[in-house]
This record gives structure tokens, C-alpha cells and sequence, in this order.
């Protein structure tokens, strides 16, 4: 069960990371990329659609909207009864430039979905501190976090007498990071509600999907990250 809710995990942060990268090699602030994304996707888009479902902080939401309005890309529309509550909409402009950034994004989820969806079950789409040898690289590669945030989070939880680090051997300056008594008692207290819920979540979706879904949801976020040519998919059969 553990291993699968990872492997889920990791799969959802190989997806977001290939937005995130793809969004930067455009030029393009990846939360601009949101937005257009989220306007072409939904014509009743508002300020509170992008804070409840797309889950931007309401700084960045005035922000970007704000740019991308005097750029020409959008209007607001007043929500009747909702004060300060607009609809946003793409203009003329907004479309072409949307158009722009996203078509080879749309291009790589739809070649992902269909390679998908032919290898494991179209039910698949319905359906949308467990490593030992977790080392900086893996944080970095697989959780996607920033060195620096590595590097203050580590000698934070070092400092606390949280973790240890071993060396890996031919490997300078990474180690393996390992939980002390202390660390694994201080995890069981933070995780253990965060663990329940994701262990109930899952057999609910494998009873009533198929137990390849995490696979189906793995093998998704390689060939989207592969359409986006930002690096090879492995481990496929």
C-alpha cells in the first residue's frame, strides 16, 4: 500500500515538474501558463476558481491577472451579487497567445493519454518516509525540491536530532539520510493522519477501479514527460 501511494506521488510531481519546465523553456512565467491553461479549459473561469481549484495563493492570482490584462490577454466580467468577483475571459489576443504556449503541451498530454489509455484501461482516466535510501539527489530528482530548500530542511532536522547522514561512497558531498528513534517518533506523530487518509483513499480507488491505476497513472507522467522531449521515460515493458 506504501509503495504504491508513493510511486502515486511521484508521478504527480513528475507531471507537475514537466509544466514547471516546460512553462520556463518558453519564457514564459509558469503561472501565466497556468492561467491560460485554466481559461482555456473553463469559459466560467473566476479569481475564485483559480484559489479553490488551481490552488494559487490570492497574491499571485491579482498578479498575474493584473499582467496579463494589461497585456490585452483577458477582461474581467462582475459575477452579479459577488462583490469583487469576475469571470475572467480570454480576448482575440488571449487566445492567439494562448494558443501559442500551450499547443505542444496539449500535444504531449493527449500522445501520453492515448498511449496510456492503449496499454492499461480507460477507467484509468475516471481514477484520477517510505525510502530507505533517500539521499539530497533523490529530494532534488523525485520530490522536486530546490537545493537550497533541501539544504536548510536537512540541517534543520539534523540539527533537531531528527536525521543522520552516511556518506555514499564515490559520491561527494551526498549522503543518505536516515531517521533517528527521535526522527521516526517525530514522522509517526506528523504522519500518521496524512498516512490513514491516503492508505482509505487508495482502496477505495483500487475497489472500484483496478489495481493498475497507480501503474496507469506512472506510465501517464513518463510519456508526458517524454512528449515534452525533456527527458527519456524508463522502467516501461
Amino acid at each position: 500500500m506504501r509503495t504504491a501511494i508513493r510511486k502515486m506521488i511521484h508521478a504527480t510531481n513528475v507531471i507537475d515538474h514537466a509544466y514547471l519546465v516546460k512553462g520556463r523553456s518558453m519564457a514564459v512565467k509558469p503561472n501565466i501558463v497556468l492561467l491560460m491553461y485554466a481559461l482555456v479549459n473553463d469559459e466560467n473561469l473566476s479569481q475564485s476558481k483559480l484559489r479553490n481549484e488551481w490552488l494559487l495563493p490570492l497574491s499571485t492570482i491579482n498578479t498575474i491577472v493584473t499582467e496579463c490584462r494589461n497585456s490585452g490577454y483577458l477582461t474581467l466580467e462582475p459575477i452579479p451579487g459577488k462583490r469583487r468577483e469576475c469571470f475572467l475571459h480570454l480576448t482575440k489576443r488571449g487566445k492567439e497567445f494562448a494558443d501559442l504556449i500551450l499547443a505542444e503541451i496539449h500535444a504531449a498530454e493527449e500522445k501520453a493519454m492515448r498511449e496510456t489509455v492503449a496499454r492499461f484501461s480507460p477507467e484509468f482516466v475516471d481514477a484520477l518516509v517510505n525510502d530507505e535510501n533517500l539521499s539530497q539527489s533523490k529530494l532534488r530528482n523525485e520530490w522536486l525540491l530546490p537545493l537550497s530548500t533541501i539544504n536548510t530542511i536537512v540541517t534543520e532536522c539534523r540539527n533537531s536530532g531528527y536525521l543522520t547522514l552516511e556518506p555514499i561512497p564515490g559520491k561527494r558531498r551526498e549522503c543518505f539520510l536516515h531517521l533517528t528513534k527521535r526522527g521516526k517518533e517525530f514522522a509517526d506523530l506528523i504522519l500518521a493522519e496524512i498516512h490513514a487518509a491516503e492508505e482509505k483513499a487508495m482502496r477505495e480507488t483500487v475497489a472500484r477501479f483496478s489495481p493498475e491505476f497507480v501503474d496507469a497513472l506512472d506510465f501517464y507522467a513518463k510519456k508526458f514527460h517524454s512528449a515534452l522531449n525533456l527527458g527519456e521515460e524508463t522502467d516501461e515493458e
